[in-house]
């Protein structure tokens, strides 16, 4: 930031006066805003002094400025006016009074002061003691008798000056309560080590003491911090004052940075403050403040509110993504409890940037958490099925949202969602109804490092590679040749015959039944029948058929290209069902899956529905055969036919969640090879 230049874009020379040019502070400061620091008076420059010390004689006949210029306006990103940090300029007298400060009363002035944004800097004495510089870092305690000496010859000083003449005063500021830190600007001096600097350029640090000053202010608010903060909101009020991106910008300002404030906690001081800023100023279309013809910003009361609603793609979006991803427990109230990795919502808002982080963060807790996770992706997909239009989380029961605030709070027994089912088998089942348009094409992928996959055998481990559950956006099927190269390793490292491969299924599932029927010999404690999941290794998995795609590319092409068959090209179903059993006769061993959807399509099977074909049925020529065969026997309402081997919505929704005991269900179904394949699949080619 280019603070310290003049309309010419040449640097400021500033001259310190010792001993502010032994302050490596102050020096990066100025030379960090684009600002110079001369040694000598040789050459033109501003001459930056403290009001404590005096001015040197040969600068008498000069304008000599507060530090405070410096530092005031590097904490408010602006060049402020010197004018208003002058402390000393040339009189007949050689009196260091501040011009603007000559024809003000005392009451007056203390009024300006105290109306400064930036005026409560500690005026941390440097006096003329004659003490150690080593020994300079006392107590307050230790100071009081000397404070309370400068302030009788200050006392003094105002009246011999108002003797002289009434409107010639000048103005006591070392009572002022202030909380800005004076260290800001000296902090860097070296105190062990001054006074053989001070010895060696020919100062004698034997006529001052340094109080060094500390920043343990309290964490609450003050009076100055509200009005900086509403002065910096006044001044981007166009980034909306109730979102949470402009208090991210504000945090980064170096008036609160250097006081630890975060964004979260600005923003929270203006939720206290009702948002009450009064007024802002006008802007014009690049976002810069309008002045009128003296100069002075103009001012508005048509304050902007520029806050992205939510919407209801919005809120199930993130539920969803917590719900799968992550790992959701439920208390005996039916409240959700998730640990969320700390690089969640920003990862989720770099992929979802409708909001900050910070936004979804918040949307979370303060609507999602008590709503329900499960009870909102049931109420939309409820919603989806009755042809309604879904609302927000805040707006879609505001009666159930009351009283699980209530029932958090209080002891009462659990209230369950009404006119949705209970059971969270019902969002697996129709997951096809909680699609979201708006952000089907983005990549999320997040791996969660809490996640850890248990098996009910403690002999038994599971891949957590497997278990991985990034979802990310599909690339393209136009170029669907490009996953060749996958299928065709796959398809030869198969058996020739689908003979084998069911074989190699009827062993992996009739293994899967012994280690069962041995692991429910065992003898089991009750905690450990406690904790067991809701889904046994007994249960057998009963396939449904499958309708529709769930995988938004194939749903895009089925909208772009038409039905997966054309039955147009082939009145007689017949006829077109002995065309595709002998293109597949004329291929027995293996087939790329560019080639064979080529000749497929031929016959009117669209390239698109011959891949989702191979990616369902594990790379299996057979099994995609039967496929299409029983799409064209059923009109092309089924698009796979129901068999071990061919993963159907409800095999990949079951998967998709990563629950273990589901898991071996699966693999109780299909065998572990298909499982294997399927898992491989999923995470290479990124289509679900």
């Amino acid at each position: 930031m280019q603070l310290f230049i003049d309309a010419a874009q040449k640097p400021y020379n500033f001259y310190l006066c010792p001993p502010l040019n032994y302050s490596e502070k102050l020096v990066h400061i100025i030379v960090k805003n684009g600002g110079n620091v001369v040694t000598d008076l040789s050459q033109n420059c501003i001459i930056i002094a403290s009001k404590e010390q005096p001015i040197p004689k040969e600068l008498n006949n000069a304008h000599v400025y507060s530090y405070e210029v410096i530092q005031d306006s590097a904490n408010r990103g602006a060049q402020q006016e010197f004018s208003n940090y002058l402390i000393h300029i040339p009189n007949n007298n050689n009196d260091s009074v501040p011009q603007q400060y000559a024809h003000k009363t005392r009451n007056e002035q203390m009024d300006l002061n105290l109306n400064d944004s930036n005026n409560n800097c500690i005026n941390d004495n440097i006096n003329n003691d004659n003490s150690n510089v080593n020994n300079s870092v006392v107590d307050d305690d230790e100071e009081e008798e000397d404070d309370d000496d400068d302030e009788i010859e200050e006392d003094e000083e105002e009246d011999t000056l108002q003797k002289n003449n009434e409107n010639r005063i000048t103005i006591n500021n070392s009572k002022i309560q202030q909380e800005t830190n004076y260290n800001d600007a000296l902090g860097d001096i070296d105190f062990e080590n001054l006074s053989r600097s001070l010895v060696n350029t020919g100062h004698s640090y034997e006529t001052m003491t340094m109080t060094r000053y500390e920043d343990t202010s309290v964490r609450y608010f003050t009076a100055e911090e509200d009005m900086v903060l509403k002065e910096e909101l006044r001044k981007r009020h166009w980034m909306g004052i109730k979102g949470h991106s402009v208090y991210d910008i504000i945090s980064q300002l170096p008036y609160f940075r250097n006081r630890h404030r975060t964004a979260t906690s600005i923003r929270e001081r203006m939720r206290t403050l009702k948002f009450n800023l009064g007024y802002v100023y006008q802007l014009d279309a690049n976002h810069r403040i309008m002045k009128d013809a003296n100069g002075k910003y103009l001012r508005t009361t048509m304050i902007t509110n520029k806050l992205t609603a939510y919407t209801a793609s919005d809120d199930l979006i993130l539920c969803k993504t917590v719900y799968f991803k992550l790992d959701i427990v439920t208390d005996e109230k039916g409240f959700e409890t998730v640990i969320f990795p700390t690089n969640f919502y920003d990862k989720f808002a770099v992929v979802y940037n409708s909001h900050s982080a910070e936004s979804w963060r918040q949307r979370f807790k303060n609507y999602i958490s008590i709503f329900g996770i499960t009870n909102y992706i049931k109420y939309y997909i409820m919603e989806r099925q009755q042809g309604k239009t879904p609302l927000p989380v805040n707006l879609a029961n505001k009666e159930w949202l009351q009283a699980r605030k209530h029932i958090k709070k209080t002891d009462c027994p659990r209230l369950f969602f009404p006119h949705v089912p209970q059971s969270n088998d019902f969002i697996d089942e129709f997951i096809e109804f909680a699609s979201i348009p708006d952000y089907d094409g983005r990549i999320f992928e997040f791996e969660n490092p809490f996640r850890k996959m248990i098996a009910y055998n403690d002999n038994q481990s599971v891949n957590n590679d497997i278990g991985s559950r990034s979802k990310v956006s599909p690339k393209s099927l136009e170029n669907y040749g490009n996953i060749d190269d996958e299928l065709v390793k796959e398809d030869q490292r198969r058996e020739k015959e689908n003979v084998v491969e069911n074989s190699v299924n009827d062993e992996n599932k009739n293994s899967n039944l012994n280690i069962l029927q041995e692991s429910q010999k065992t003898n089991v404690s009750d905690s450990q029948k406690s904790s067991m999941p809701l889904f046994t290794p007994e249960i057998e998995f009963v396939d449904e058929p499958t309708t529709e795609f769930m995988e938004t590319p194939f749903k895009k092409l089925q909208r772009k290209h038409g039905k997966p068959i054309k039955f147009e090209v082939v009145n007689d179903k017949s006829e077109l069902i002995k065309k595709i059993r002998q293109i597949f006769h004329e291929h027995p061993n293996k087939i790329s899956p560019k080639e064979l959807s080529k000749l497929l399509l031929k016959v009117g099977v669209q390239e698109y529905y011959t891949v989702f074909l191979i990616y369902r049925c594990t790379s299996i020529k057979s099994s995609v055969e039967e496929c299409i065969v029983n799409c064209i026997n059923t009109n092309g309402v089924q698009l796979l036919a129901m068999k071990a081997g061919i993963w159907s919505n409800k095999s990949i929704q079951m998967f998709l969640k990563h629950d273990p005991e589901l898991d071996k269900v699966l693999k109780s179904y299909h065998g572990e090879k298909a499982y294997a394949k399927q898992a491989k699949w999923i995470k290479t080619s990124k289509i679900v």
